[in-house]
């Protein structure tokens, strides 16, 4: 899976490169919109790269939360996650990322935790370095979301499901084989969920018409 993902960005970047190619040859002022649908890559993305703007991977700074090789860890997870349909919330990136800081965290010491709108700067971080669409991938384009109270937010067995994808942070140094069990692990817990919501329901209909009937 992410060897395809790879090969997805690797594609998406050599179009981007080509079409900027493509406009410098133009001599009138170019259509940046159709000139992006010609060649299937982000109208803002090629867009800045033509104006000199750098889109692609920035030198690690030395003020970021995580190290380059956890950012890179949990990159991988959240392209990951994306690629099987399932986005990651601002919780589970915020959790995962928290999860990371505390593994690596000397023993005795009290574990560093990323603020509350982290989660939202790296979504537009990884959209702006591997050429996607922040909308498709964040949860609110343009802004940054609203930090969700954890403690206060009632449980909802449905949503638990998509944040125990979180909990692939904790394998993203492993082998990747280990990341697809869990997937599959967490899909199969997915459906006992919906089947039992299902059966509920028709209990319910059931219920409903006898009473009806009487």
């Amino acid at each position: 899976m992410s060897q395809i993902i790879s090969e997805d960005l690797a594609v998406n970047e050599d179009r981007i490169r080509e079409a900027v190619e493509y406009i410098k040859t133009l001599q009138e002022k170019p259509n940046i919109y159709q000139i992006a649908r010609d060649y299937d890559v982000p109208a803002h993305i090629l867009r800045a790269r033509y104006l000199g703007r750098k889109t692609q991977r920035r030198p690690h700074p030395n003020s970021c939360a995580l190290s380059q090789s956890q950012e890179k860890a949990l990159t991988d997870w959240y392209l990951l996650a994306i690629k099987a349909n399932h986005r990651p919330t601002p919780m589970m990136i915020t959790r995962s990322a928290n999860k990371l800081l505390e593994r690596s965290a000397p023993a005795g010491s009290e574990p560093r935790k990323v603020g509350k709108n982290w989660a939202w700067k790296f979504s537009k971080r990884v959209a702006e370095e591997h050429g996607l669409n922040l909308a498709d991938i964040a949860p609110s384009a343009g802004k940054p979301p609203v930090e969700i109270d954890e403690e206060e937010s009632r449980p909802d067995p449905y949503e638990t499901f998509r944040e125990k994808l979180a909990h692939m942070a904790e394998l993203i140094d492993e082998h990747y084989a280990q990341q697809k069990e869990l997937l599959s692990q967490l899909m199969a817990d997915y459906q006992v969920l919906l089947d039992a919501k299902n059966k509920e329901q028709a209990r319910a209909s059931d219920q409903f018409q006898r009473s009806d009937s009487i």
